[in-house]
């Protein structure tokens, strides 16, 4: 499918700049706004590096630029090695794109849907396979206590402690200045393969918003505002838990651990729902349980976790593993904030959740 290597140099600056984009999960709407450039003007370059790679899809254009991610190829978002708690480096909201944001990455907005999951698949594929360091760690080792060490036990297990959860939870992410973008997140979610996701921009309604659900065999992304939805099968992988260690003497230490399912789900609250990734780290990762909390009416641990840059503390539930608050710093200013407001766990789901309303219509194909 891809080229060689050495062919990689026959892409132009702006063809490399809209490949990384592509990667991102941007759309081509996306790519137009992001650069500068009309959307006819994108296509035009997408066409042109089908061709130049030997590649016939936005899948196959992602799968070839993530097999050159150590043999060179010089991404914008590889450059910009950002030690971070979370599972994947992600993209800030696009209307951040001029402030500089602590020149680092940010977590991820609504990405354009579908090919979000291909890239997510592709990067949780790269975790799982071959390894990638989550935090280049300077500081002196300190090894959790037993009782951390069952607390973190308990959040690498998280998907198997439930079967339905359903809730509302805020994310926020805080720039250099003061500003904050705020993301609500509502979610059902029926084991194994049965979601709805609709994230809805607190902070300016309309932008980076969008419904996502999954009825066990397909994914549907839904246009509220046009009433229409396109369609694509849910891959085989997502339900394929043999890549997750079943405590922590199976989890190595360079590898990101990812829930297969969370990968499709295009929400920052998935995060949280599957915090598998909490639970790993380079082995001077300094982990420290503060105590004990109740929120929404169930008991959680506090634990924190210091790391090069920064440190985050997360509540965790203790039922279920799940994080229903969490706080992240980088180099003294707050990065992220993460609150759930409410929860309800195992509970009845009605099956017409995971189904496309009646009133849309279908667009095609994703």
């Amino acid at each position: 499918m891809a080229q060689s290597l050495h062919e990689k140099s026959v892409l132009s600056k702006r063809e490399k700049e809209v490949l990384d984009l592509l990667v991102q999960g941007m759309s081509n709407k996306q790519i137009s706004l992001h650069v500068g450039i009309t959307k006819k003007t994108v296509e035009k370059h997408v066409t042109s590096v089908y061709q130049k790679i030997g590649v016939r899809s936005r899948a196959e254009a992602i799968v070839w630029a993530m097999s050159l991610k150590n043999g060179g190829r010089d991404f914008p978002h590889m450059k910009e090695s950002r030690d971070i708690p979370h599972s994947k480096r992600q993209e800030a909201p696009l209307e951040w794109k001029k402030i500089s944001f602590m020149k680092r990455r940010t977590p991820m907005k609504r990405q354009d849907w579908f090919i979000s999951t291909i890239a997510g698949f592709l990067l949780g594929l790269i975790a799982i396979g071959i390894g990638i360091p989550r935090m280049l760690m300077e500081s002196p080792s300190a090894k959790a206590s037993s009782q951390t060490d069952e607390i973190l036990s308990l959040v690498l297990n998280s998907h198997s402690k439930w079967t339905t959860v359903q809730g509302e939870a805020e994310v926020i992410w805080y720039g250099t200045e003061g500003e904050t973008q705020s993301y609500i997140n509502k979610f059902v979610i029926y084991q194994p393969l049965s979601a709805y996701v609709d994230v809805l921009n607190k902070s300016k309604p309309g932008f980076n918003e969008g419904l996502w659900v999954s009825d066990g065999d397909n994914i549907y992304n839904l246009d509220k505002e046009n009433k229409s939805y396109t369609q694509g099968k849910i891959p085989n992988f997502a339900n394929d838990l043999s890549v997750l260690p079943s405590d922590l003497s199976q989890a190595k230490d360079d590898v990101v651990y990812n829930h297969p399912f969370s990968l499709l789900i295009p929400a920052p609250v998935k995060e949280y729902i599957y915090p598998e990734w909490f639970a790993q780290g380079n082995p001077s990762t300094a982990y420290s349980l503060l105590g004990e909390d109740s929120l929404l009416g169930r008991k959680t641990w506090i634990v924190n976790l210091q790391y090069k840059t920064g440190q985050a503390t997360a509540w965790i539930d203790q039922a279920t593993g799940m994080i229903l608050k969490y706080v992240q710093g980088e180099n003294g200013q707050k990065y992220v904030e993460v609150n759930f407001m409410y929860l309800e766990v195992d509970m009845p789901v009605g099956a017409d959740i995971f189904s496309v309303p009646s009133d849309y219509h279908s667009i095609g194909q994703e």
